[in-house]
């Protein structure tokens, strides 16, 4: 059997599109004093020191 992962990165813009969630609904989930915080959703990686961007893998392992 083989089985192929594919690690992509994904911007906010994309991650919005995957889970139907509003730019404040992402947000509320990665940071831990938000009331919404879920510590299963995909954490954020910096890419540069202003952009950052999510493993497209966990988030859909989080989604289902």
């Amino acid at each position: 059997m083989n089985t192929t992962v594919t690690h992509r990165i994904v911007r906010l813009q994309q991650m919005k599109a995957i889970t139907d969630f509003k730019r404040s609904s992402v947000y509320a989930r990665i940071y831990k004093n938000a009331k919404q915080y879920d510590p299963n959703f995909s954490k954020p990686i910096s890419l540069l020191s202003t952009v950052r961007g999510s493993v497209s893998l966990s988030l859909k392992l989080w989604y289902g």
